[in-house]
């Protein structure tokens, strides 16, 4: 069992869409741009190889209460409110146990008597914004902004503080550091973290090997997963707003 941290319920587009392609809603947030398929294709391959040749797939990867990767939302919300620009979702949805019980013809009872709530958790975050559980892209593991999988709903649309269904965030870094203390983002800018777009390639690179030596990716896709990094420093030094 694997989670894609940092992802939306489908490979993001670069760019993003201004509306969701499905049912044209838009969200607060800019749309997620993760791009999960080569850790999706390398996914697939295990398990192929698991099922005709008996080779084990690389371990689980998921949040865990064990390790405190797994926390309650409401502990991550402070570094979401502290991303100029960025909303945290004001409603979570808590299932509440059900109990439906049966009558005298052994026939479910309706409506269900409603129980308590389960417990609500995701994935930590880094000092980013982005989980630290599960497979992580590299989009995650060299930034250029925080990902997420969740988008609050567009005012323009209502519900506001409601989340929209599958889509994710992209809150992109500031440029420079001046960039950055005019708008009060905690978040290192691109210019503190990368020396230039060669050296942002070469650590895409590197992560990219990594997952490869890890068998979260197939080495037949690192170049195409390099370029599209390279797009998305291009798009982003252009100015992609949150």
């Amino acid at each position: 069992m694997y989670l894609f941290a940092g992802t939306q319920h489908t490979p993001g587009g670069l760019p993003p869409p201004a509306e969701d392609p499905n049912t044209g809603g838009r969200g607060f947030h800019r749309f997620n741009v993760v791009d999960y398929a080569p850790l999706l294709r390398a996914a697939l391959v295990n398990l192929d190889r698991w099922a005709k040749d008996g080779v084990s797939p690389p371990p689980s990867a998921v949040p865990r209460l064990s390790d405190l990767s797994a926390v309650p939302h409401e502990s991550v919300e402070k570094v979401f409110t502290a991303i100029p620009g960025a909303r945290f979702p004001a409603h979570i949805e808590r299932p509440a146990r059900l109990d439906f019980g049966v009558d005298w013809a052994h026939a479910p009872v309706l409506p269900p008597k409603v129980g308590a709530r389960f417990a609500t958790v995701v994935s930590a975050v880094d000092a980013d914004g982005n989980e630290v559980a599960g497979i992580r892209p590299v989009e995650l593991i060299v930034p250029r902004g925080t990902f997420t999988g969740w988008n609050p709903r567009h005012p323009d649309q209502g519900a506001p503080g409601d989340i929209m269904s599958m889509m994710g965030s992209t809150l992109p870094f500031a440029r420079t550091a001046e960039e950055r203390a005019g708008a009060g983002d905690p978040r290192p800018s691109i210019a503190e973290r990368y020396a230039s777009r060669d050296d942002y390639l070469a650590r895409v690179r590197a992560a990219a090997g990594a997952l490869v030596g890890a068998r979260h990716m197939l080495a037949e896709d690192v170049d195409a997963v390099v370029e599209r990094a390279a797009k998305r420093w291009d798009l982003f030094q252009a100015g992609l707003s949150a």
